[in-house]
């Protein structure tokens, strides 16, 4: 996990809904994933009524902005490997 801490100003957390694969292989490009290893991360909890891979809801960090467009992804399809080893290289894992 990264912490970000702003003191002067909002971070931006996602970009216009744009039609182009994302990180997590679906076909929009919006915001971004927030998984947690055990499954109950924002994105793999939220609703996605219209089963675009947009959450249907905004994602708000605390202190520091909102994330209009996160990503939905399943909690069963996705899966993050933390590792020493995957950190040098590559953090996330889709099997």
């Amino acid at each position: 996990m990264i912490n970000v801490e702003s003191e002067e100003s909002m971070n931006t957390w996602n970009t216009t809904l744009t039609n182009s694969t994302n990180i997590a292989g679906s076909l929009w490009i919006g915001g971004n994933v927030w998984p947690m290893p055990d499954g109950t991360g924002f994105s793999q909890v939220s609703d996605d009524r219209d089963r675009n891979n947009i959450s249907d809801s905004a994602y708000y960090i605390e202190n520091d902005g909102v994330d209009e467009l996160p990503i939905s992804v399943s909690p069963h399809k996705f899966s993050i490997i933390y590792s020493l080893k995957s950190l040098v290289g590559k953090v996330l894992s889709w099997f």
